[in-house]
């Protein structure tokens, strides 16, 4: 009967079974750090939008207000110099 072989490099060093978790660890540990980062950085793009489109219709209604009150203000004194001639 003959038997097949088959050619293994069982020469070439490997790490330990503790050394290849700890590994794993290392490159988990980058992974959730950069997926902390990008989380930062878009909650902070997010809350910048936020903040800039509230201030943009404050300032909107505010030059609305302004607007309507210059005209109630040139009506009223139109009004009283109407009433003096």
């Amino acid at each position: 009967m003959t038997m097949i072989q088959s050619k293994q490099f069982n020469w070439l060093p490997r790490q330990s079974t503790w050394r290849e978790m700890e590994a794993w660890r290392e490159k988990q540990r980058a992974h959730q750090d950069q997926a902390d980062d990008v989380f930062a950085t878009s909650s902070s793009l997010f809350s910048n939008a936020a903040v800039g489109l509230a201030t943009g219709l404050a300032e909107i209604a505010g030059q609305i207000a302004a607007e309507r009150l210059s005209k109630q203000i040139d009506a009223k004194v139109k009004s009283e110099l109407d009433k003096l001639v």
